[in-house]
């Protein structure tokens, strides 16, 4: 009988799902590898096929403490080098130290940070344990606070013994808030978006295909062993249409591109896959020096200098007045040597940097008079001065009569 309720249960929930469009949550899943492949997995090589496509600009990063931090690591190293510079302190083509703190902060099992700069590595990674043995983390042994969270190992909860993880081990849903929280920590000017799939409903060779050719590298959880169980995180740069179709991926254990079979996971199948994430990367930019409108006199000069903050790469500039482009105003700096009636008019810049993300300065009105004009504000006082001097008139007027 209790067979029977959750077949109903099941067949319930993917009517309800077919119906609405809603996928239901997927119950969350570990990686399990350590820093060299199980027993009997091998990586395929990628194929020689002229039909393949890749992400060209991805780099490839070793294990650190963990294939989950290192795996979106990868994504976070490919961003880096397109624009978005403040995502790794350094350079992130190849695995150099700032990549290193930024996948997994501290030491490593060879040479651990000293006392009292502990990071990542001291303060969850530590003792090393290995499933069944689940050890509590050093933090917690040695009875000190752990560390402000800084890296991607510390945002997926890798190797926490609070969170069920032994040593390099990472939940599936601990990827999404790991990427927004390490890109926020990075940059309050980026804009991260994560999107998880699940093969069989949201995740479809059409995805991958789309990931990939919007330039957009993703992360697999996959079962590497082809036991009917995921085991690893792996970084994914490309596709083959086929046949059969096939995923172009980083695999964490080696430097080298392979390639395997994209289908579900089942027992005797290996690096089936389970899920996976697509990330993307946008940003925001705000104007720390912007034009000023008001009164000008004719012959004066008109000086503004716009200054951003959190553009990506170098900006680029065009000036309006009145919504019209002005033709040759394509700096930072716009003058008017010597201003004209004709010149009075709405102004505005239009910025857009090196992403694409386009964004106007306020509007601001230029009013130039003319020489000899009077101000506007100067009218009334003048009316007040001839009606002044028409009663005074009229007075002499009436004495004399």
């Amino acid at each position: 009988m209790e067979r029977r309720l959750v077949g109903r249960t099941a067949l319930l929930a993917l009517f309800f799902a077919a119906l609405t469009g809603v996928v239901p949550a997927q119950e969350a899943r570990q990686s399990t590898t350590g820093p060299t492949p199980p027993p009997g997995v091998v990586s395929p090589p990628l194929s020689d096929s002229k039909s393949a496509v890749t992400i060209s600009g991805v780099p490839s990063y070793l294990w650190r403490h963990g294939c989950g931090p290192t795996a979106v690591g990868m994504v976070v190293g490919y961003w880096d080098g397109k624009g978005f510079g403040d995502l790794i302190p350094g350079a992130a083509a190849a695995q150099t130290a700032d990549v290193q703190q930024a996948v997994a902060s501290g030491g490593s099992a060879s040479s651990p940070n000293p006392a009292g700069s502990e990071r990542h590595y001291e303060d969850y990674a530590r003792p090393e344990d290995n499933s069944p043995n689940l050890q509590p983390d050093d933090a917690l042994l040695v009875g000190r606070p752990p560390h402000v969270d800084n890296c991607l190992a510390d945002f997926m909860r890798t190797s926490r013994s609070s969170a069920s993880n032994y040593y390099g081990w990472s939940w599936s849903n601990d990827i999404e808030p790991a990427f927004n929280n390490y890109v926020a920590l990075r940059s309050p000017y980026y804009v991260p978006t994560t999107s998880a799939h699940y093969f069989g409903s949201t995740l479809n060779f059409a995805v991958v295909k789309q990931e990939i050719d919007q330039g957009r590298p993703m992360v697999f959880l996959v079962d590497s062993d082809g036991n009917g169980g995921t085991d690893h995180f792996i970084t994914i740069i490309g596709y083959n249409d086929g046949p059969p179709q096939t995923y172009i991926y980083f695999d964490t254990w080696d430097m080298a591109t392979h390639e395997a079979e994209f289908r579900g996971m089942s027992a005797g199948c290996p690096w089936g896959v389970w899920g996976g994430w697509s990330f993307g990367l946008t940003n925001t930019f705000v104007f720390l020096c912007e034009p000023e409108g008001g009164d000008f006199q004719e012959g004066g000069s008109l000086n503004w200098t716009v200054l951003v903050e959190g553009a990506v790469g170098v900006p680029t500039y065009r000036w309006f007045r009145n919504s019209h482009l002005i033709p040759g105003k394509t700096d930072s700096a716009f003058s008017i040597d010597e201003l004209q009636p004709e010149d009075s008019g709405w102004y505005e810049c239009e910025v857009t940097d090196g992403n694409g993300t386009v964004m106007k300065t306020e509007s601001v009105y230029v009013n130039v008079r003319a020489l000899n004009a009077i101000p506007a504000a100067g009218i009334p006082a003048l009316a007040a001065v001839a009606g002044l001097c028409l009663l005074f008139a009229a007075r002499r007027f009436w004495r004399r009569a």
